[in-house]
């Protein structure tokens, strides 16, 4: 307030020009990936995925041209699908920053986008575009999951390394089962058959 109170009219002025144009930004940007995720079930029922990856770009190209949460010492921004994870994160070891949330659906655009690179089979450009979707929501196993997909046989003991760091946050059957799967791929590369067998039971078990 009080650095408020010592600028000029003029500087008041251009600051509200500035904070109404970026507000009316992001509500327009809110409304078009709104607008995707309820057009989106259609193409991927239809299997049109190139159609859908022209219709999320420019929204990624915008979101990313907004340049709006700037991350600080003291706080990083997050898009949390639940409450439960954002308590997951909270409770992770290590977390030192206050949390800040985005009140855009980032998570959803860029896992969206991710998705359909890798059904249009640009894999390099898929694994940027999930990393990012990992950085807004680092507890979402299926961002992990899909982001794993990414990952070559020459890479297995990283795969191996951040499954383990996924299984720390699966709360549902579903994940659990994903997240032996995936243990089972490695021992089975690893020519580990007995250890493969038993997470496979394991994930049938849920």
């Amino acid at each position: 307030r009080e650095e408020w109170m010592k600028k000029s009219s003029e500087a008041k002025k251009l600051f509200l020009e500035f904070f109404y144009d970026r507000t009316k930004k992001i509500l327009e940007l809110s409304q078009r990936i709104e607008n995707f995720e309820n057009s989106a079930d259609m193409f991927y029922q239809e299997g049109r995925y190139h159609e859908a990856l022209q219709l999320i770009k420019p929204i990624i190209a915008d979101f990313e041209a907004l340049d709006y949460f700037k991350e600080t010492d003291h706080v990083e921004y997050f898009n949390f699908e639940n409450a439960v994870q954002k308590f997951l994160w909270q409770s992770y070891d290590g977390r030192t920053k206050q949390i800040g949330y985005s009140f855009l659906n980032v998570r959803y655009i860029y896992y969206s986008y991710g998705w359909l690179l890798i059904k249009c089979k640009f894999w390099n450009e898929a694994r940027r575009a999930l990393e990012k979707a990992y950085k807004w929501d680092p507890v979402a196993v299926k961002n992990i999951f899909k982001l794993l997909e990414t990952y070559s046989l020459d890479e297995l003991d990283s795969f191996f390394e951040f499954l383990k760091f996924a299984y720390k946050f699966c709360y549902t059957k579903e994940d659990l089962a994903e997240c032996y799967r995936g243990f089972a791929h490695v021992f089975i590369q690893k020519k580990k058959y007995k250890d493969a067998l038993c997470c496979y039971k394991i994930g049938c078990s849920y």
